[in-house]
């Protein structure tokens, strides 16, 4: 059993991702907590991308565009 860092609930190992360059083996967040925070990365880091795009003149990025580009 681990504890999330970012939950803080004990949880079994199967639910962590494994990292073999942590001494325990895995990952500190679980797997929902760790597919949470990269969904907030990703969204944080598309405000800005588009921000600066904004502020010099070009056509922002869609998220559902990419997405549908790359399973084609």
């Amino acid at each position: 059993m681990k504890v999330c860092s970012r939950c803080k609930q004990e949880k079994d190992e199967s639910e962590f991702y494994q990292r073999k360059n942590r001494s325990s083996g895995l990952t500190s967040m679980c797997r929902v907590c760790t597919l949470e925070y990269m969904k907030e990365k990703r969204d944080t880091l598309m405000i800005k991308i588009n921000k600066y795009k904004e502020d010099r003149g070009c056509a922002p990025i869609v998220i559902e565009s990419i997405i549908t580009f790359m399973t084609l």
